[in-house]
């Protein structure tokens, strides 16, 4: 059986091409006291994202940390699994939020697939149309070297976007990716799942166990992943390794 919390991720992962936001601050809820709540995704900058699929009760415990995120607009995802009736606890859900939510900034989902039964594009699609309705303009990510680029040849930066790329070898997806974000952006989190659905493979043991992994080298002939990320211009800030809650964050140079 497959898990349905990380199918609901997986759609969301999907339908912001990797964009979304899963571990770090930008997911953390402060609540006054003791260790912070945590939501499931945060997409944008101003979007604070839930997804569940437990009984009614559970949901509206995942509401409450969606209306206390900072991020003004919110984003409920259901999965119909643990609901007696999901149809109504998405408009018991849609009636909760707008108490304190305008009707404008906030969208929820009942998904048609779960983790037993993945309806993957079709729900990604539907999850990426209320985003465009909160305002979300997804980026699509280069994934393959040979991916043909649009380049407007009037743009000042079009010279230097046609120089040689000095791609990362067996992380090469990685460096696209990188490559690819805004130049805005200046750091990017992203967790252990999502770093392995952008390589197609899984990290090796010693990426999952050893923090030397990850060190910012100066020489890194020899280290094809350490490469990746530098030759896109960003560093290792911060990596956690605590099995399904494992995740690392890239600083920009």
């Amino acid at each position: 059986m497959r898990s349905h919390d990380k199918y609901g991720k997986r759609v969301l992962f999907l339908a912001t091409n990797g964009a979304a936001e899963r571990c770090g601050p930008p997911v953390e809820v402060d609540l006054g006291a003791g260790l912070p709540a945590r939501i499931d995704g945060a997409v944008g900058g101003n979007i604070a994202v839930e997804v569940e699929s437990r009984t009614s009760k559970q949901v509206r415990g995942a509401i409450l940390d969606l209306i206390c995120h900072p991020y003004p607009k919110k984003l409920l995802l259901l999965l119909p699994v643990h609901m007696a009736n999901p149809d109504v606890t998405a408009k018991q859900s849609e009636n909760i939020l707008a108490r304190f939510v305008p009707r404008d900034s906030f969208r929820v989902l009942l998904l048609s697939g779960s983790g037993d039964d993945p309806k993957e594009d079709q729900d990604a699609q539907v999850v990426s149309g209320a985003l465009a309705e909160l305002g979300y303009r997804s980026i699509e990510y280069p994934t393959r070297a040979d991916e043909p680029v649009e380049l407007r040849h009037d743009s000042p930066e079009t010279e230097a976007a046609v120089q040689p790329r000095r791609l990362g070898g067996k992380y090469e997806a990685l460096e696209n990716y990188l490559r690819a974000l805004s130049s805005s952006a200046k750091e990017l989190s992203l967790t252990f799942q999502q770093l392995e659905e952008i390589l197609g493979f899984s990290l090796p043991e010693s990426g999952a166990k050893y923090r030397a992994w990850w060190a910012n080298q100066a020489d890194v002939s020899n280290r094809p992943q350490a490469r990746a990320w530098t030759s896109a211009g960003f560093r290792v800030d911060t990596v956690r390794q605590r099995g399904d809650d494992s995740w690392v964050r890239f600083i920009r140079q």
